[in-house]
């Protein structure tokens, strides 16, 4: 009657069958880990640009840098506002504040024959132009205007305002943190405005796209203002682009490429895309570890799923022919057989001297040593003498001289006389050392010399009537 306390190493069958569930458990655990670590690599190398993306608006002058900002208007304007190209400053930004009242683009004179055919060209089609010519006219320009709907436009509040903006109305509200949309503008100069005011009715008109836009006026090179780049820097709020407008002498390339590097969010709409904006340093190298620990953890648990001891019949059944497999693996060729050499060395001997002939292709294997030995004896053995004197000549150009003692090892590799000798030092007794023909130091007398089988070059016997050979 089967038992069901059997032991196996000392437990009970019910202590290994609760192993064996927290070792599954674990296993499928680690399939976890790993599964989640391969997602975070996949989305953490396909995450979104941190980077906002910004559209470059603006021409050779002021003309064509307010007729490339009226290409927002995608639908016919029913206002449209025109103010002189050489202008005050004051008028352009009043003529700005009369665009943004009644959602139109905000256009220039032009000077010289192309800037007329230009302006000509765009608003073919368009309702006639309001001139503006003063600040005189702000007051009859907004009548009728929508003051209301500017709530979604404003500008950020900074320390040092490059320019101060209009505070009559209708002004642009202040807020301490950027707007989704931004608009960035830079004024050429102090007195010269005219890109700042055909920001305010550009970004007065994608406010009304119901998105709120923020302007922001910038000096033409931004390193100048230290406290608005660190500004710029801490805004993490979800910008998600915007225009940065200005002639193509006011913005360089790389006031544009360093407000892109500046307005980088850490802030998603969802909990993944926020961990990923936090991981977006470390995230590769947190993905990579935890695959790792979980390929591990995994390839710990199965093995020991794999290699746990059974019990009962079944386990006496495998350990018996895991025996088996092991007692094949390892057999040596019996006496009497006439299996060579290779075939007497196991498997695992096999790979390891591979190994070190591919690794090691200067060193002599073990085989080679062997039968280079084996030769260097039967060839001294053939004569039966005792303690036979020879000169050993080697590799290095030093002869040695005295009587043949042993060969370490002496014994045989294997079973019977099928084996292989393994000769790899011979030993010589009463022996003499000479190099490029002085005797070695201490009398050049030694009790006995050992030479290693891979540096002897050639063994010589005295014919019986010349004496040593080895000696003066």
């Amino acid at each position: 009657m089967a038992s069901n306390t059997e032991p196996s190493g000392g437990k009970s069958e019910k202590e290994v069958r609760r192993e064996k569930r927290i070792r599954w458990v674990a296993l499928l655990a680690a399939i976890g880990v790993t599964l989640v670590a391969f997602w975070l690599l996949w989305y953490v190398s396909h995450r979104e640009p941190v980077a906002a993306p910004f559209t470059r608006v603006g021409g050779a002058t002021n003309v064509e840098t307010a007729v490339d900002a009226s290409r927002f208007w995608l639908t016919p304007p029913r206002f449209v506002v025109e103010t002189s190209a050489t202008a005050s400053p004051q008028t352009m930004l009043a003529a700005a504040q009369c665009a943004m009242v009644h959602d139109a683009p905000l256009l220039f004179s032009g000077t010289n024959s192309e800037q007329k055919a230009l302006i000509k060209e765009t608003i073919s089609g368009w309702p006639k132009p309001f001139m503006f010519t003063s600040q005189d006219d702000l007051t009859s320009c907004v009548q009728g205007g929508r003051l209301a709907d500017l709530n979604n436009f404003s500008t950020l509040a900074v320390a040092h305002p490059v320019v101060q903006l209009p505070k009559t109305r209708p002004r642009i509200l202040t807020q301490p943190t950027l707007a989704p949309v931004v608009v960035f503008v830079a004024p050429l100069a102090q007195a010269f405005l005219p890109d700042v005011a055909v920001g305010m009715a550009l970004g007065a008109h994608m406010a009304t796209l119901k998105n709120p836009v923020s302007l922001v006026v910038v000096p033409r090179y931004l390193e100048a203002d230290p406290e608005l780049e660190k500004q710029l820097e801490g805004q993490h709020g979800l910008v998600s682009g915007g225009v940065v407008l200005g002639q193509i002498i006011t913005v360089p390339d790389d006031t544009r490429a360093l407000l892109r590097q500046l307005l980088t969010s850490t802030d998603r709409h969802n909990w993944f895309a926020q961990v990923q904006a936090v991981l977006t340093s470390v995230g590769p190298v947190t993905a990579a570890l935890l695959a790792l620990i979980g390929v591990g953890a995994a390839g710990i648990a199965g093995k020991n799923l794999i290699t746990e001891r059974p019990t009962g019949r079944e386990g006496r059944t495998r350990r018996k022919r895991r025996a088996k497999r092991e007692r094949r693996e390892s057999k040596i060729t019996t006496p009497g057989s006439s299996a060579t050499a290779e075939q007497s060395i196991t498997i695992r001997q096999r790979v390891r001297r591979f190994i070190m002939s591919v690794f090691s292709p200067n060193r002599p294997t073990g085989r080679q040593a062997t039968s280079a030995g084996a030769y260097w004896r039967t060839a001294l053995d053939k004569n039966q003498e005792k303690d036979q004197e020879v000169t050993v000549w080697l590799r290095s150009g030093t002869r040695v001289a005295g009587k043949v003692s042993e060969w370490y090892p002496s014994k045989v590799e294997g079973n019977g006389q099928t084996g292989v000798l393994i000769n790899e030092v011979l030993q010589l007794t009463a022996a003499t050392i000479t190099k490029d023909g002085v005797q070695h130091p201490e009398g050049g007398h030694y009790e006995f010399v050992l030479l290693s089988v891979e540096d002897i070059e050639l063994i010589s016997k005295a014919a019986p009537d010349k004496g040593n050979v080895g000696t003066k």
